[in-house]
């Protein structure tokens, strides 16, 4: 992959970490709003939160 200059991998790397955090947030808040039955929907977002953290450690 072609870095750009001055651009490091951690900085990267942070970056997408705060990203996946925030869309996890998001995603957190709008199952506590009421949009689908809370058991199931609390459970769907951790478990996705765990899908994109294990597919973080495989890129």
């Amino acid at each position: 992959m072609f870095w750009a200059e001055g651009v490091s991998k951690v900085f990267v790397v942070v970056v997408a970490l705060l990203f996946v955090l925030i869309l996890g947030v998001v995603m957190f808040t709008d199952v506590l709003d009421g949009n689908q039955p809370s058991g199931r929907g609390l459970k769907g977002a951790v478990a996705q939160l765990r899908r994109e953290i294990r597919l973080i450690g495989h890129r």
